[in-house]
């Protein structure tokens, strides 16, 4: 109970009112102060203080100055007598309450561990969410101690009772998957401490790059290989299986063994179930780095490229400006009469060699270095998200991405320079900015129009990632 009391908060809790006078003042001498506040805190917490003391003294002084009596008198009051057990009784029967028997202990237990202990993780609120129940049932709550034992005895039961739980809903194939994790309880010692999956699944992030993705993506294929039922903790309060989860990160493999199998199971079931979330959060990460780190790696390419061809033809501005002169000062005379005395023929091969791929625009250059960036290397990762997460989204603005990321699974495993099929319907409003449009749209040798696979893949991605980053596109079950 706290020590300090504002004016307000005594008038509003420790006032005595008429109702309360008039009981009062039928007790004599110190018994009048002791019942009082007997009264006032019963009225307050739903129960009687244990110590003598644990009423502040402020709150002793308000309540003496009310009845004009010395406040010193209190420490008279017999706290152990028959004359404050009869007070006990006087107050619980004003309240209908009564004592807590055993028998009002063994539902109470039962009713923290159908409704409290699986949602309530804080002891405070857990004891707080006690006492308001003890009030409601008009039950005098027991001794702290005996508060204690009751706490611990629901939590004891409740874990017993979900290690039962959990066994009963695990699959036999997902037990012999969990046994595995751990290796093999006999002789383990001579395997690698890194081959072992459990400590495999342990290990952080890599930094940026496709081996770290792979090593990702084999962690979540370990741990959805178990099929753990999917609503195994949907009861459960989520920092309650954190706990669990915690006891498997700090625990060596020798302790998880030696857990009983049904206590091992629940913890390597919370482990799992709150690392697959991580694993893919951590792989939605790499994917966003990696197409950003495509992405600025190209353009610097492109950019350094184009620094390093003007700084190499710093007169090609003239001399095409006097190519042009001349031109027009003779529209009618041929190449070599008009334009190979201004620039020989050798001077012109050297501007169409600095001038490079056709004089191509910084963007075009941009989306060239991407294509052969994307194709050579990061192309790889692309079978690989879109087998590991299932995108979604209730946005109507975005299911003709959907379309799109169903469209690339389908053909993920196609060659990159074969185009997409005349047959095949290629979603590009929405999916696809208007410059990339461009850039994706090739002449089939036909001369007909045709979407190139690696530039549509590659600006496909560039949208996911775009969506990701800004919470429009989530994967499903994790977002």
């Amino acid at each position: 109970m706290k020590r300090k009391w504002e004016n307000q908060e005594l008038v509003e809790h420790w006032t005595i009112d008429q109702d309360d006078r008039l009981l009062v003042l039928q007790k004599r001498g110190v018994n009048r102060l002791g019942f009082a506040l007997l009264l006032k805190f019963f009225q307050w917490k739903g129960r009687f203080p244990e110590k003598q003391y644990e009423i502040p003294r402020m709150v002793r002084t308000f309540i003496a100055e009310q009845l004009s009596v010395d406040v010193e008198g209190y420490g008279q009051y017999d706290w152990k007598g028959r004359g404050i057990k009869r007070h006990r009784v006087e107050i619980r029967q004003r309240y209908s309450f009564r004592r807590t028997g055993k028998k009002e202990l063994d539902n109470l237990r039962q009713w923290l561990i159908e409704e409290v202990v699986p949602r309530v993780i804080n002891d405070r609120q857990l004891k707080a969410s006690l006492y308001e129940e003890l009030r409601s049932r008009k039950l005098e709550p027991p001794t702290y101690a005996q508060i204690e034992r009751l706490i611990n005895s629901a939590h004891h039961q409740f874990e017993l009772q979900l290690c039962d739980s959990i066994m009963k809903q695990l699959p036999v194939k997902c037990r012999k998957g969990l046994d595995k994790l751990t290796g093999p309880q006999s002789d383990s010692w001579v395997l690698d401490p890194d081959k072992i999956p459990l400590n495999q699944l342990k290990e952080e992030v890599g930094r940026v790059g496709l081996n770290s993705l792979k090593a990702e993506l084999s962690k979540l294929s370990t741990i959805e290989e178990l099929v753990l039922p999917i609503e195994l903790f949907k009861d459960l309060n989520s920092r309650l299986v954190e706990r669990y989860r915690q006891r498997v990160e700090t625990e060596s493999l020798t302790e998880i063994r030696r857990h009983p199998i049904a206590i091992r199971y629940l913890l390597l079931s919370a482990f799992c179930s709150q690392r697959s979330q991580e694993i893919v959060d951590n792989i939605i990460e790499l994917f966003i780095l990696l197409v950003h780190r495509l992405e600025s790696r190209s353009r610097k390419r492109a950019s350094s490229e184009l620094i390093a061809t003007a700084q190499t033809t710093e007169n090609h501005d003239q001399l095409l400006y006097q190519i042009a002169m001349a031109a027009l000062a003779q529209p009618e005379g041929t190449v070599q009469e008009v334009i190979y005395p201004v620039a020989h023929e050798t001077q012109l091969e050297t501007i169409v060699e600095h001038l490079g791929e056709g004089g191509q625009s910084f963007r075009e250059r941009l989306h060239s270095k991407m294509r052969l960036a994307y194709t050579r290397y990061y192309r790889r990762l692309l079978p690989l998200i879109l087998k590991a997460l299932e995108f979604r989204s209730d946005s109507l603005n975005l299911q003709p991405l959907l379309k799109a990321i169903k469209v690339l699974k389908i053909s993920a495993e196609f060659p990159s320079a074969e185009p997409y099929a005349a047959e095949i319907d290629v979603p590009m409003d929405g999916v696809l900015s208007m410059d990339w449009q461009e850039t994706v749209m090739v002449t089939g040798k036909g001369g007909e129009p045709r979407v190139d696979r690696a530039h549509y893949e590659l600006g496909v991605l560039r949208t996911i990632r775009e969506k990701l980053r800004c919470k429009e596109l989530a994967v499903r079950n994790y977002g």
